[in-house]
């Protein structure tokens, strides 16, 4: 994700569930970097809102499903 030059980017996820259902088996994740800081990586399930706010103007986002990617950004 990229934001124009100088401005800063704000990331909210909301109710996210990356495991098999009736288990506690991961079948995903999601990792959020910048640059080559980990901000946030995650597998299993929040019901709080999770909210990231970059320092630069980009942000990589990269979702995975059992060793699939399914979206990186």
């Amino acid at each position: 994700m990229r934001a124009a030059p100088g401005q800063r980017l704000q990331l909210r996820l909301l109710d996210v569930s990356l495991k098999e259902k009736d288990s506690h088996s991961c079948v995903g994740s999601v990792v959020v970097t910048e640059r080559d800081n980990v901000l946030l990586k995650m597998c299993g399930e929040s019901d709080t809102d999770i909210r990231l706010l970059s320092n630069k103007n980009t942000l990589k986002v990269r979702l995975s499903s059992d060793k699939t990617i399914i979206l990186e950004r």
